[in-house]
């Protein structure tokens, strides 16, 4: 179940953005590391700017 990997510096990453979002509300994020298969849809939570791949930034 590769899909569902998350790695703990992604885990780390992800608290962190659902922590400094300046809004957050009740958002649901299925936290995931940037695996190929995705089986779960997380565009609810872009908001967070998480992407899985460990702190990067998603503009870069």
């Amino acid at each position: 179940m590769l899909w569902s990997y998350l790695s703990f510096a992604d885990c780390v990453c992800l608290v962190e953005a659902a922590l400094t979002a300046p809004r957050v509300g009740h958002t649901i994020s299925y936290g995931s590391s940037d695996n190929k298969l995705k089986m779960v849809d997380n565009s609810g939570a872009n908001h967070l700017d998480f992407t899985g791949l460990a702190c990067r930034p998603r503009n870069t």
